[in-house]
């Protein structure tokens, strides 16, 4: 820049930036639903995510989907995992059954997944 008074000149520097980081994690599941008989399973597929070792208590994040196809996919965009809430996680899928095929749940911890959220800004 120069400055017509004094024909002095100038240097103006760039202002520093800082950038804050934070990484969550939106899980996901699917299922897929087949027979031996029947024709292929249509109804519903709920999904259950849990924070507890035995799926006990109250699910942290629940989602009902129909199943198209024969496979059903979550499409999670509320409950998320970050630092805070890192761990271990396990998914309960419960199939309803339809007229021609018998419901099914599978066993706690069938699907699980630890989660280690690090926003450590020292690296």
């Amino acid at each position: 820049a120069t400055s017509a008074c004094t024909s002095e000149h100038l240097v103006v520097n760039k202002a520093p930036a800082d950038i804050a980081t934070a990484q969550k994690l939106f899980p996901q599941d699917s299922a897929t639903l087949s027979a031996s008989a029947g024709g292929t399973p249509s109804g519903t597929v709920h999904f259950a995510l849990y924070a507890s070792s035995d799926c006990s208590g109250t699910a942290v994040y629940e989602e009902t989907v129909g199943l198209t196809n024969g496979t059903a996919n979550t499409n999670n965009t509320n409950f998320s995992v970050d630092q805070a809430s890192s761990g271990t996680y396990k998914w309960v899928v419960t199939y309803s059954g339809d007229s021609t095929h018998n419901d099914a749940t599978s066993a706690c911890g069938k699907e699980a997944f630890t989660a280690t959220i690090d926003n450590d800004t020292t690296n």
